[in-house]
């Protein structure tokens, strides 16, 4: 194997990650931004626009496209919130619990796959490295 940096090691990783996923992107028809907004819902207390455009660190106009073409698949409603009519809130239809519910199932079978292939402590120690990049970046 080449020698590879670290930054050459997390673009492979990405790249990885990106290929798995797109088959979830394809059964699903879901593009990554979609996919996203799906997991940023799950830990959300309140939807609305400006909450969710601040969790996934995008412009509101960003945020804005991806809940118009999620609404059109009939994954999320939109409606008026009744204290400031400017936001937006955002809510769930049965068919996007639907896929939110398959979304944490693949998670979930893509974490067992990696916790079934190292231990505890190099799980521990890959975390600790991972947020430590994060902090760096």
């Amino acid at each position: 194997m080449e020698d590879l940096t670290l930054l050459d090691l997390i673009y492979e990783l990405r790249k990885k990650c990106l290929q798995i996923d797109e088959s979830l992107f394809d059964s699903f028809d879901i593009s990554q931004a979609e996919y996203n907004m799906f997991i940023c819902l799950k830990n959300c207390k309140h939807f609305n626009s400006y909450s969710v455009a601040e969790k996934m660190n995008l412009s509101l106009s960003r945020v804005s496209r991806i809940i118009d073409k999620m609404v059109g698949k009939e994954f999320l409603t939109r409606t008026t919130n009744k204290l400031d009519r400017r936001a937006i809130d955002i809510k769930l239809t049965p068919k996007g619990k639907e896929i939110m519910t398959k979304i944490d199932e693949y998670r979930l079978e893509r974490c067992t796959k990696i916790n079934t292939q190292i231990n505890n402590a190099e799980a521990e120690q890959i975390a600790t490295s991972l947020q430590k990049l994060i902090e760096i970046l």
